[in-house]
């Protein structure tokens, strides 16, 4: 067999080779998976939402007529896989708003944040700041800070390691009345 490079330039040349050396299996890093998981967090205490109640409810095909016009307490986790005995738990808290349907409204989260333009002369030296005051009361309005116990009963129902048990109640919809 004739393994060398044509003459010339032989950038991106290479050879495949068939070995018939058993190769062994090796495990596959597993870090950098990530996990989104959804809590609603209500006077009753928390629910665990399943993915497809979470997707059907950012698109409005169901409704959560228990909560209507009112705000919940939204905590979403992220679970990140950094090797297979180690996980890192992130969380952040939103406030979602239900209409008096049940169903969610998302419009009131986008709304205040799509800047509008505004014309001013060139020739000024005043800095428009009423975009960054909307954004941070936008923000102060729909998100909140989880508590330490909040994290902790969240870890023991995320956690790979725990013990078979009982988990935190999945959230259903309710029949309406």
């Amino acid at each position: 067999m004739n393994l060398k490079p044509p003459a010339g330039n032989c950038r991106g040349f290479f050879f495949l080779l068939k070995s018939k050396m058993p190769v062994a299996k090796s495990e596959k890093p597993i870090s950098g998976r990530l996990r989104l998981v959804y809590y609603l967090w209500s006077a009753e205490g928390p629910f665990r939402i399943s993915d497809r109640l979470h997707r059907a409810l950012v698109q409005r095909s169901v409704a959560l007529p228990q909560f209507a016009a009112t705000k919940q307490k939204i905590l979403e986790a992220v679970i990140r896989t950094l090797t297979r005995e180690a996980h890192t738990l992130s969380a952040r808290g939103l406030m979602y708003s239900f209409d008096a349907d049940g169903l969610l409204d998302v419009g009131s989260k986008t709304e205040g944040l799509i800047p509008l333009p505004r014309f001013r002369a060139s020739e000024t030296n005043v800095i428009d700041v009423e975009p960054k005051i909307r954004a941070r009361r936008i923000r102060e309005e729909n998100t909140w800070k989880p508590t330490k116990p909040m994290l902790d009963l969240i870890w023991s129902d995320v956690d790979p390691q725990r013990p078979r048990g009982p988990r935190l109640p999945l959230l259903r919809p309710s029949k309406s009345p």
